[in-house]
């Protein structure tokens, strides 16, 4: 039911109980029409500012400003569904972290250490698509972590970030063991945009995966088109 009917059903139950209580009391005298309906229309708007002061005192609740504690409670909870074995609840968790935005970054870089290597990639793709800088350095200790999908995951991390300073690892990335690690590494490279890369970039050409040769390729073709120094 709305609470806009809620709200005229009850108003419409208020002027009926006026209406008993006011005919008892009365012991059933007659009244006039004019004074009656002066008596009920003043019960009417009784109940309709009953009804405003609600929605007000509601809507001053829903306004208040979410204190800090509360929201790390939160971060603190989302970071734990990182881990869930649903993939959806995972996934609505990266969302909310990334849509929460940079106040999440120091959550998800400590997450980056947890034991549970879903965790950990969960939250090395958040803090791509969030951005921030902060967690570059972090992200590429990740690049050597045991698990192959929290590797991928940082690399395309790295690369979203755009930052520098990731250049060398993700170059000696393109050594992994996991043909999908090195296609993300590759793709990054192409991302960020270093012609420092396009050697080894180059190189991966070759690579005996196509899917690596690929990202290789795509990789190489971003980098030739980013203007070198002083141009």
């Amino acid at each position: 039911m709305r609470p806009r009917t809620i709200f005229a059903l009850a108003a419409v139950w208020k002027i009926l109980e006026g209406i008993v209580k006011l005919t008892l009391t009365l012991n059933k005298r007659i009244y006039s029409p004019l004074i009656i309906l002066v008596i009920f229309g003043g019960m009417f708007v009784t109940a309709v500012n009953a009804r405003t002061s609600m929605l007000t005192r509601i809507l001053a609740v829903a306004a208040q400003p979410t204190t800090d504690e509360a929201t790390q409670k939160r971060i603190d909870t989302l970071i734990k569904r990182l881990g869930d074995e649903k993939k959806n609840i995972r996934q609505s968790a990266v969302n909310a972290l990334v849509k929460i935005g940079q106040s999440t970054v120091k959550s998800l870089i400590k997450a980056l250490g947890d034991e549970n290597s879903t965790v950990r990639w969960n939250a090395a793709r958040a803090l791509g698509d969030i951005g921030d800088p902060r967690a570059v350095q972090f992200l590429v200790n990740a690049l050597a972590d045991e698990n192959e999908s929290v590797r991928l995951e940082a690399a395309k991390a790295l690369g979203k970030i755009g930052d520098t300073r990731a250049v060398q690892s993700l170059i000696n990335t393109l050594e992994d063991k996991h043909e999908v690690v090195r296609q993300y590494a590759a793709s990054a490279l192409g991302q960020i945009g270093d012609r420092r890369a396009i050697k080894v970039v180059a190189k991966a050409l070759k690579d005996e995966n196509q899917v690596v040769r690929n990202a290789a390729q795509e990789g190489l073709t971003l980098i030739k088109k980013k203007p070198g120094p002083g141009e």
